[in-house]
């Protein structure tokens, strides 16, 4: 945290035209479109500057959210790029925060739960909020201290609730009780990372005009070979 983040000095120096949360009377909620600008700026300077050049002073200024609010919500910037990363994974997933999904019954839940899985990573990675997902990948294997919490809620919770629930789908009968949730989530999601990574900018709107059928293709694929 530099001088200019530190909370004892929020309130006082806030930029002109940011805009600082009213006062609230008790049990109004909090404006979530405030929160997700916050949320999406702190993705955006993540991505553009990494985990040195991201500051709550220039989160502020770029989602115009008073940094005494960004501190009342996250408290300091890890906090704070652990929740916009997660925030950006579960983006157009089902489900909404906190709130259970159901369990996969049988092998066409299987499949559909994977090609869901798979457009939203592809998705992920083909949007704006692909370069954050890129840059945390390097930073968490150049800096494994500095994101060994970071990576805790960002990354490992997330995988490790996606892989409960294909595990959980292996023991209803959906594949083989030999079959692997680890090896068949690591081939899915590792073969449309690749797609996305490798391939020329010139042709990524090939790859979205075409994701469709690739990630049906790849997921079919996927679960022949763990059932056999």
């Amino acid at each position: 945290m530099t001088a200019t983040d530190s909370p004892s000095t929020v309130g006082v120096f806030e930029s002109p035209g940011d805009e600082v949360e009213p006062t609230r009377a008790p049990g109004r909620p909090r404006d979530p479109l405030l929160e997700q600008r916050a949320l999406q700026a702190a993705l955006e300077v993540f991505g553009e500057k990494g985990w040195a050049g991201l500051t709550i002073d220039e989160v502020a200024t770029r989602s115009r959210v008073g940094k005494s609010s960004i501190y009342l919500r996250w408290g300091d910037k890890e906090s704070l790029l652990t929740a916009a990363l997660r925030h950006s994974q579960q983006r157009g997933a089902e489900r909404r925060e906190g709130e259970d999904r159901p369990p996969l019954t049988d092998e066409e839940s299987l499949r559909d739960f994977l090609i869901a899985h798979a457009t939203r990573r592809a998705e992920l990675y083909l949007s704006p909020d692909g370069l954050p997902m890129f840059r945390l990948y390097v930073e968490t294997l150049a800096f494994p201290q500095v994101f060994a919490n970071i990576r805790q809620g960002a990354i490992t919770d997330f995988v490790l609730e996606e892989r409960g629930r294909v595990e959980a789908a292996i023991r209803r009968g959906a594949l083989p009780a030999h079959a692997s949730a680890v090896h068949l989530l690591d081939a899915v999601e590792g073969a449309v990372l690749m797609h996305v990574l490798v391939t020329p900018p010139h042709l990524l709107d090939r790859v979205r005009s075409t994701l469709a059928v690739y990630v049906e293709q790849l997921v079919d694929n996927q679960l022949r070979a763990a059932a056999s």
